[in-house]
């Protein structure tokens, strides 16, 4: 399978997991409904079976039966379908708190490692420019004396020269992976305005 594949049928492994639970879901509700009430159990059974119930749900059972495949196939046979199941699961919670953000940080004249916190996740950083009022350097996760210049985990952004960054295909150095925080020095022992627009993505 190639990796292009691959990518384009996670989204329907996660939509087929997600159909397996509503199936699931719909099994034991009627069992429960058999034992209690049997008459309710029946009149559940018929709008199932009704023509325009039963073609979603045979889609559902596909979908459903395409993840289970390639989940059995994974882990019992040595598939490599992809690797990070729970990931991918766990990253569907995230939806709702990622996409565009800006935010204006006030840094303090003479800051030395003034903490900014991002709390950016592993690998869902898509891209962020920063700017500011007057020349700052500037370290991604660590303090600015041990930030490597070289790697561009320290950086300098002079007034009105933005610095910018978008996720390339094969990403790497610092702001790659988590992006728990930036460290600030004040360049000039002028107080500043950092400006930060950056965009998050789910990453699965």
């Amino acid at each position: 399978m190639t990796r292009e594949l691959a990518i384009g049928l996670k989204p329907v492994w996660l939509i087929g997991v997600g159909t397996l639970a509503g199936l699931i879901f719909i099994a034991l509700f009627y069992l429960l409904l058999l034992v209690a009430h049997r008459r309710a159990a029946a009149a559940m059974l018929d709008i199932l079976c009704n023509r325009l119930v039963m073609p979603v749900l045979t889609v559902a059972v596909i979908l459903s039966t395409f993840s289970v495949g390639m989940t059995v196939n994974d882990e019992l046979f040595g598939g490599r379908f992809f690797d990070r199941k729970m990931d991918a699961l766990t990253s569907v919670v995230r939806f709702p708190m990622v996409g565009l953000r800006a935010r204006d940080v006030e840094i303090d004249a003479g800051a030395r490692d003034q903490i900014v916190a991002l709390n950016v996740p592993d690998g869902e950083l898509k891209q962020i420019t920063l700017s500011s009022t007057e020349p700052l350097t500037i370290a991604v996760n660590k303090t600015t004396q041990e930030a490597d210049i070289l790697t561009h985990e320290r950086f300098e952004i002079l007034r009105q020269e933005p610095f910018s960054w978008s996720r390339p295909r094969e990403a790497t150095g610092p702001w790659s992976g988590e992006v728990s925080r930036l460290q600030v020095n004040s360049d000039n022992n002028v107080a500043a305005t950092l400006h930060i627009f950056y965009e998050t993505t789910v990453t699965v």
